[in-house]
């Protein structure tokens, strides 16, 4: 069955993200919500690829935040 790309962006944007758990070594990247106009940034576990938060703003007090608020994180 085909698919476009923005198709499958969207399908994967509605799914679940697991729970958070302790994790201690992140990746934080950018976040296209809608292309072009509305950013994030993606909070992944860096040993497993998968996503850990979604925060809805690209700011640094916003991600700083929530680094604070996760004192376990190493990297």
């Amino acid at each position: 069955m085909k698919q476009s790309p923005s198709t499958c962006l969207r399908i994967v944007s509605r799914l679940p993200i697991p729970g958070y758990t302790d994790k201690k070594v992140i990746g934080i990247d950018d976040w296209a919500f809608r292309k072009g106009i509305d950013y994030g940034s993606i909070i992944v576990d860096a040993e497993t690829g998968r996503p850990i938060d979604l925060i809805n703003s690209r700011g640094e007090s916003e991600v700083t935040s929530w680094l604070k608020n996760h004192p376990e994180i190493d990297i």
